[in-house]
C-alpha cells in the first residue's frame, strides 16, 4: 500500500480538494476526520459537479462511501480479489475493523509493481490468455453526454473511440471535463 497517499478532511472545500486532485494526477482521495479516521470517498466524478472555482461547498456534502475497505493486515491477495469483484482500481487502508484510522491506499498498480519488484516467477502468457474480450466501444460520433452517461453507468474512467473497427483514440473523463470548460 502506498503510506504517504494524501487524504483530506471533511470539512474542507470540495474546491480544494478538486486542486488536490488536479495536482497530483490523482483519480480519488480518502476523506478523514478530525482524528484521521475515515469518513468517505471523493472521486472525480463527485467533484464534476463543480464549475466555480469559488463554492462554499464542503467535501462531506458530495464524498460517497467506500465500496471496500481493506485493513493494514487483510492478505493483500484477498483484497485485490475483492477489488476485482467491485471493479475498484483503488482503496482505502485502515488499520482495524474497530479502528478506521486512515493507514494509506491500496492500488491495483502498487500491487503489480510489489508483485514484479519481488522477483516473482514472471507471468510467462500470451496476452490474449488474459485480456479483456467484453469490449465497450464508443464512437466518434456518439454525443459528449451520452458518452458521459455511460461512463459513470460502468464506472469506467476512460474508453477506447473506435472508426470502422480501427482504434482513433481514447477519451477520458478529463477531456470531458475539458470540453465543458
Amino acid at each position: 500500500m502506498d503510506r504517504n497517499y494524501p487524504s483530506i478532511y471533511g470539512d474542507e472545500l470540495a474546491t480544494k480538494a478538486r486542486a488536490v486532485l488536479r495536482s497530483r494526477g490523482l483519480r480519488v482521495l480518502p476523506v478523514v476526520d478530525e482524528r484521521k479516521r475515515l469518513v468517505g470517498m471523493l472521486s472525480r466524478g463527485n467533484i464534476m459537479a463543480i464549475t466555480s472555482s469559488v463554492s462554499p461547498i464542503r467535501v462531506k456534502g458530495i464524498m460517497s462511501t467506500a465500496k471496500f475497505v481493506a485493513t493494514v493486515d487483510v492478505d493483500v491477495s484477498h483484497a485485490v480479489r475483492e477489488m476485482i469483484r467491485l471493479d475498484e482500481w483503488c482503496v482505502p487502508v485502515v488499520k482495524s475493523p474497530q479502528d478506521y484510522t486512515y493507514a494509506g491506499m491500496l492500488s491495483l498498480e502498487s500491487f503489480i509493481h510489489a508483485y514484479l519488484k519481488k522477483d516473482a516467477a514472471p507471468l510467462s502468457k500470451p496476452l490474449s490468455e488474459i485480456m479483456s474480450t467484453k469490449l465497450v466501444t464508443v464512437s466518434p460520433d456518439d454525443e459528449v453526454d451520452g458518452v458521459w452517461c455511460l461512463m459513470q453507468e460502468r464506472s469506467f474512467a476512460r474508453l477506447p473511440v473506435v472508426k470502422k473497427d480501427m482504434l482513433v483514440g481514447i477519451v477520458d473523463r478529463e477531456d470531458i471535463a475539458k470540453a465543458l470548460l
